[in-house]
């Protein structure tokens, strides 16, 4: 079951990464399979917002707290998938999803960034639902949980 449901999830997580301005209301399943996506790197705060759009592979786009944008193409592998990304700062990161809660439909990783920072990141459309779930991510707490909740209790 883990091995049909995590393509399905990473398929609406991956839908997830975009601009902060794009994580408007019609971020949805129905349009082009649009999922919000969240990160953070929890040493020095920096977060990032964004989409993906997508079933199996399309564009992803992810802006920081600092104001960086970052933009490439993800797709599903066999065991969850993975993204690359290049950064207006020069920054260059790689993405490998490898959780999925099916409770939830939250899809889980980390982004390595080209400087060795590590970027917790969540995507699906019941993020709140899975942080109130108190569930780990492969047996680890998420160090960035309290970053997660506050930016979605912004407007």
């Amino acid at each position: 079951m883990f091995a049909k449901a995590l393509p399905v999830a990473l398929v609406i997580f991956l839908s997830t990464f975009a601009t902060g301005d794009a994580q408007a209301k019609d971020c949805t399943l129905a349009n082009d399979f649009c999922v919000p996506v969240m990160g953070c790197i929890n040493a020095s705060g920096e977060r990032f917002t964004g989409q993906t759009f997508g079933r199996r592979a399309g564009p992803v786009e992810v802006r920081s707290s600092t104001g960086m944008r970052c933009a490439g193409t993800w797709k599903r592998t066999a065991f969850g998938g993975k993204a690359s990304l290049a950064c207006s700062d020069g920054r260059k990161g790689a993405i490998k999803f490898n959780y999925f809660n099916a409770q939830t439909g939250t899809v889980g990783g980390v982004m390595t960034l080209d400087t060795g920072d590590q970027v917790e990141i969540l995507a699906g459309h019941r993020i709140s639902a899975f942080l109130k779930s108190g569930k780990k991510i492969r047996g680890k707490s998420l160090t960035c949980r309290v970053a997660f909740e506050e930016m979605l209790a912004q407007p």
